[in-house]
C-alpha cells in the first residue's frame, strides 16, 4: 500500500550490513561491487546511524524512498548530508524514478551539495512542485561522474507548506563583530519574520526574540568569542506560520587584549 505523509526516517532500525535485507517498500541500487547504500554508525544527527552513500566517477549509488499516497509534485523532501572529505563534492540528487529497479527512469529535480567545510550536518529542503513527470517513487542519488560518499541522515517527506520556512540563512563573516552580527535570508513568502537567538546549543522558545520587517536583522548585546544559534521563522498571515529556519551557528570575534603581559600555558589544549 502507498505511504502517507509525513514520513520520518533516521535509519536506527535499518540494518548495518550492507547485504542485509531492508523494507521491500524501500528500494536501494548501485552498479559498485559493494552493496551500497546502508545504514552506518560512524556519523549520526542523532542518535546513532546515518545512510552511507557512495559513487565514483563510473558507479552509482541510489536510494527510492516507499511510494505516497498523494502525487510526488505536492511534497518536499528534507534531510541532513555530512562531508568528511574537501576533495570531493558529497552531492547528493534529488528526484524522481517511475521505476525504482530502472535507474534510467531517474529524473533529477534538485541538488545537494554540503558546504566546503567537514564533518559538520548541513540541512537540505527541497520542494518537487517542479517535477512534471509521471508520478513515482522519490529517489535520492549519488550519482556517476563525480567522486561523493556523504552520510545522510533524518530524512523526512512532508506536504509543500503554504508558507515555507525561511531558506539560505546566513551570518556572512564580515558582518560579525565582538558583540554584534548580520543574519540575513531568503524568503518571498513571508512580509515578517520571528528571530530567535541564543547561546549555541539552546533550546527552542528559550532563546531571545525579536520580529523583523526585512530580510536582515542585527544581534546586538553578544558577548566577545562566543557562539551562537538563530533560527528565522516566517509569518505569511495571522493564521499561517512557518516551520522555523534550520539553525545557524556563529562564532563573535575575540576582543582586544587590554590585560599584559600575557601568560599562556596550554594546559587546556
Amino acid at each position: 500500500l502507498p505511504y502517507s505523509v509525513p514520513l520520518f526516517e533516521d535509519f536506527e532500525t535499518w540494518p548495518t550490513s550492507s547485504t542485509a535485507a531492508i523494507n521491500p517498500c524501500w528500494h536501494k541500487k548501485t552498479n559498485y561491487s559493494s552493496s551500497y547504500p546502508y545504514a552506518s554508525t560512524s556519523y549520526s544527527i542523532s542518535p546513532s546511524k546515518s545512510m552511507y552513500m557512495y559513487s565514483t566517477s563510473s558507479s552509482y549509488t541510489k536510494l527510492s524512498l516507499p511510494k505516497f499516497n498523494v502525487p510526488v509534485d505536492s511534497l518536499q523532501v528534507t534531510f541532513g548530508l555530512l562531508k568528511t572529505n574537501t576533495s570531493y563534492t558529497h552531492e547528493i540528487q534529488v528526484g524522481v524514478m517511475t521505476d525504482p529497479e530502472d535507474i534510467s527512469t531517474f529524473v533529477p529535480v534538485a541538488t545537494a551539495i554540503p558546504p566546503v567545510g567537514t564533518y559538520e550536518w548541513e540541512m537540505f529542503e527541497f520542494p518537487l512542485s517542479n517535477y512534471t513527470g509521471e508520478d513515482g517513487y522519490i529517489t535520492l542519488m549519488s550519482p556517476d561522474g563525480v567522486y561523493s560518499y556523504p552520510y545522510l541522515d533524518d530524512l523526512e517527506v512532508n506536504i509543500i507548506p503554504t508558507c515555507p520556512r525561511p531558506r539560505n540563512v546566513r551570518v556572512p563573516d564580515e558582518t560579525i563583530t565582538t558583540t554584534s552580527a548580520v543574519v540575513a535570508w531568503s524568503d518571498t513568502n513571508a512580509s515578517s519574520w520571528v528571530i530567535e537567538y541564543g547561546p549555541v546549543g539552546f533550546t527552542r522558545g528559550g532563546g531571545i526574540m525579536d520580529i523583523a520587517t526585512d530580510t536582515t536583522y542585527t544581534i546586538v548585546g553578544l558577548n566577545p568569542s562566543s557562539r551562537y544559534d538563530v533560527y528565522v521563522q516566517g509569518l505569511c498571515s495571522a493564521t499561517d506560520t512557518s516551520l522555523a529556519s534550520f539553525r545557524k551557528t556563529f562564532t563573535t570575534d575575540c576582543a582586544a587584549l587590554s590585560n599584559f603581559p600575557l601568560s599562556e600555558s596550554f594546559t587546556g589544549y
